[in-house]
């Protein structure tokens, strides 16, 4: 169900895809509703449980510590461990600016597109650059959230070769990661080129009880000025969580190495992405057949081995139980 930001002339709504949190009125703890319900100052507003949310844009962001699929956990309990307010939003924004690294946490930028936080990217200072759109902006990893736009000189070295690569790869991630994000990264050292490429894509479906997350890390480097093969390295990461009435997880992490056939721009680009294109697929399609074996051996095995009768039910000789009358009656 699709609930509305109970704050005043406030428009946010949790659709699907917002980058803007809500949390519930805290019914639990009757002192902090008390206080949530006075700082709204809506005369004769009462919050209905289940129904009644706030956004992130009326919570300070010293309440919000890290962000799992769609749930937020609140640093309540570590602020009277601490009992140290500054203390505690330093160590919180140091833990969540490293956990949204990560998780190459997608960014909306200014123009409405979007990059990716990542240590590739990763200027100091709490600053990252976007390369596509040639600008630095500074990241509240809290409220997740770009700011203070600068413009900024691309490696001269490398550009050309990163450009060459996004075009090839932004076109690979629409057809393959529907709600996903992509970016591209370059930089040289000295006559070396190094190219990174990152893919993110997320479905939180919390109220079908599952999360899911792709992330995907291509690297190459080498030396334009020469010829012959290069490695691309690859690192895939998978994590899945399905929650209703049990708990169950997969994890999966793959390191690749493949060789890269460096030519021109444009022919090197194609074979980056040619090779992300085939390494991706196989690990689809492995992690899809190990389900499918998971199925039929392990899950299998933990079925009860007799029926509470104790007795084992023989299938040929069904029309002798009573289960079996009643359906051949029908």
């Amino acid at each position: 169900m699709v609930k509305s930001c109970s704050a005043f002339v406030c428009t946010e709504r949790n659709t699907e895809g917002t980058e803007v949190h809500f949390f519930r009125f805290p019914f639990g703890d009757p002192a902090r509703l008390e206080n949530w319900v006075k700082a709204l100052r809506r005369e004769n507003f009462t919050p209905v449980r289940g129904s009644s949310v706030l956004c992130s844009k009326h919570i300070s962001s010293s309440y919000i510590i890290v962000r799992i699929g769609k749930s937020i956990v609140s640093c309540r309990d570590v602020r009277v461990i601490l009992n140290n307010d500054a203390l505690l939003r330093e160590g919180a924004s140091q833990a969540v600016a490293a956990y949204n690294k990560r998780q190459l946490t997608p960014v909306k930028m200014e123009d409405g597109s979007y990059s990716l936080i990542t240590e590739f990217n990763d200027l100091g200072g709490g600053r990252f650059v976007d390369p596509r759109s040639k600008t630095t902006f500074r990241y509240d990893h809290l409220r997740k959230e770009a700011s203070d736009y600068q413009h900024w000189n691309p490696d001269p070295l490398s550009e050309s070769w990163r450009q060459a690569l996004e075009h090839q790869f932004r076109a690979y991630g629409s057809d393959h990661y529907k709600n996903g994000h992509c970016a591209v990264f370059s930089k040289s050292e000295g006559s070396t080129v190094i190219l990174t490429a990152c893919i993110e894509d997320h479905q939180f479906q919390s109220q079908n009880f599952w999360n899911g997350r792709w992330r995907s890390i291509w690297t190459t480097s080498f030396d334009p000025h020469g010829t012959g093969n290069a490695v691309l390295k690859g690192h895939l990461m998978i994590q899945v969580h399905y929650y209703e009435d049990g708990n169950v997880q997969l994890q999966a992490n793959k390191e690749i190495k493949e060789n890269l056939v460096v030519g021109s721009e444009s022919a090197t680009a194609k074979d980056f992405v040619h090779t992300v294109e085939r390494a991706e697929n196989d690990c689809h399609s492995a992690i899809a057949g190990s389900y499918q074996k998971l199925c039929e051996t392990t899950f299998k095995a933990l079925r009860r081995q007799l029926p509470v009768t104790r007795t084992k039910i023989e299938w040929a000789n069904l029309a002798s139980y009573s289960i079996g009358k009643q359906l051949r009656n029908q």
